[in-house]
């Protein structure tokens, strides 16, 4: 693979890692440890894979909890979040948002899936045109050495 066929893969990365944090964003998680955490890389040897790599919060994100389902919470886990919002993380207060959470469930969010069709449309739009030209020049500087 040359380098401009990387470059451009690796571009696609970076506006991949954006999408992430762009739907993170809308969707709540703006100053969250799944944010903060994101990465997307890509592997350019052999054919391109392109990996989203979330912390295991994103399956509490997607699949949100039904009422009266299982455990609460761990406290620990709410602690950092309970801090980032502004909210005493005292012990108490952690026990009784995760009672809270448990009786009370969480809804799902989305999340992949928005993810996926963003990513669907970028590709359409935009990021499969560029690895054409990448792919074109490639082939002209081979038939022209």
């Amino acid at each position: 693979m040359n380098e401009a066929i990387v470059k451009v893969l690796n571009s696609i990365a970076e506006d991949i890692l954006s999408l992430v944090h762009l739907i993170l964003d809308e969707n709540g998680l703006r100053n969250s440890a799944l944010k903060d955490e994101a990465r997307c890389t890509v592997e350019t040897s052999g054919n391109p894979v392109f990996r989203i790599i979330f912390n295991d919060y994103i399956d509490y994100i997607k699949n949100g909890r039904k009422p009266d389902s299982g455990e609460a919470p761990p406290i620990s886990d709410l602690r950092d979040w309970a801090l980032r919002k502004g909210i005493p993380a005292t012990n108490d207060v952690l026990y009784a948002i995760a009672e809270t959470i448990r009786k009370q469930g969480m809804a799902p969010r989305p999340i992949l899936a928005m993810l996926e069709e963003e990513i669907e449309k970028s590709f359409e739009n935009e990021w499969a045109d560029e690895l054409f030209e990448a792919i074109i020049r490639e082939i002209e500087v081979f038939f022209n050495d």
